[in-house]
């Protein structure tokens, strides 16, 4: 017991939960490769640096994001047991890390991975990003991080007095957003392995083949709109002057109507 005791006393089930979903996302993110042909060692390789990536990324948005939580303890950017890693800046550092790594792979001539593309890797992300952001939902839980406006609905959860935000400490019961995003992502997760399974003249419209990039602007489409929505609950929102909108909300809004518009163009290029 007494070497028990200390070990806990260092357990997050945070980072603990967030490993589980990296695996989770990373396995399937292969199985799918694995399926289609891809090198799946050429995969390992991309995947070490895109996960570093995310990570710096997600810390990185969550700063700069929420920068008045950090002026007074700087070094408290680096505690990320505490919780603070946004999925938005997860999305966009491990991007722009796989596209930076991919590039300098392809200037190596005797690289394997100089055969995978950038939009292949995030049409491949599909299939696991959305069912890892959901199991990583439940390390906002345990930390009672992401919770919205206070409701006295059924399935209301109960935020302890320690973690309610100030001018809120009368309220006891919140809106459960992680669960929200949690079983939206699911359900989108869900619907990516099964569409993919059907015929592909049935599925062709929409999605293309992988390596399309259309189905990674499927899923920009479908979470940008989930979270835009959504963050009207939020109560930690940091809001732009003179908009009733977040700073989130304002990115999230771009990536929307941006993928929407890839689609367009996609599709008008393959009925010229």
């Amino acid at each position: 017991m007494a070497i028990v005791a200390p070990f806990f006393q260092y357990f997050h089930w945070y980072g603990f939960i967030l490993g589980l979903s990296v695996v989770l996302g990373t396995g399937l993110l292969q199985k799918k490769a694995g399926q289609l042909g891809y090198s799946t060692a050429a995969i390992d390789r991309l995947l070490v640096w895109v996960i570093i990536g995310g990570m710096v990324g997600a810390r990185f948005w969550h700063f700069l994001t929420d920068f008045p939580l950090y002026q007074h303890d700087l070094l408290g950017i680096f505690k990320i047991w505490n919780g603070g890693l946004s999925i938005l800046g997860a999305v966009m550092g491990g991007s722009l890390t796989a596209a930076a790594v991919i590039r300098w792979q392809q200037s190596r001539e005797k690289s394997t991975a100089a055969k995978i593309q950038l939009v292949e890797v995030l049409d491949l992300a599909v299939f696991g990003l959305p069912l890892a952001q959901a199991l990583g939902r439940l390390g906002n839980y345990v930390n009672q991080e992401l919770y919205g406006l206070p409701t006295t609905l059924p399935w209301a959860i109960t935020i302890d007095p320690a973690h309610r935000l100030a001018g809120y400490q009368a309220w006891a019961t919140y809106h459960p957003l992680f669960a929200y995003e949690m079983v939206a992502l699911c359900l989108f997760g869900g619907w990516a392995w099964w569409w993919a399974a059907r015929p592909v003249v049935s599925t062709k419209w929409l999605t293309g083949d992988v390596g399309s990039g259309r189905w990674f602007s499927v899923y920009l489409i479908y979470y940008s709109g989930l979270r835009f929505g959504l963050d009207f609950l939020r109560l930690d929102t940091t809001t732009l002057p003179g908009l009733n909108l977040g700073i989130n909300q304002v990115v999230l809004l771009i990536i929307f109507f941006s993928a929407m518009l890839f689609l367009y163009q996609k599709r008008k290029q393959e009925h010229a």
